[in-house]
């Protein structure tokens, strides 16, 4: 499911008869303290992630000539 408002995501959860959910967002984690509450209020077990974005350039070991190699 998509949600702007991830805790709506909860009641659907209970309703189908699952035990937890987890929440991946993607480069943010704005919707983790509403989600939790909701399934802490419905019994539900809940699961936080986070999907990331990062460029070659961003990765570690990249050095900024481009090149991979060791970090110190």
């Amino acid at each position: 499911m998509r949600y702007s408002h991830p805790d709506r995501t909860v009641h659907p959860a209970t309703a189908a008869g699952l035990a937890a959910i987890a929440l991946t967002d993607h480069d943010t984690t704005a919707g983790v303290d509403a989600c939790a509450r909701a399934c802490l209020d419905e019994g539900l077990a809940f699961l936080p992630g986070i999907e990331l974005s990062a460029s070659p350039q961003q990765l570690p070991g990249r050095r900024e000539d481009g090149k991979t190699g060791t970090l110190h």
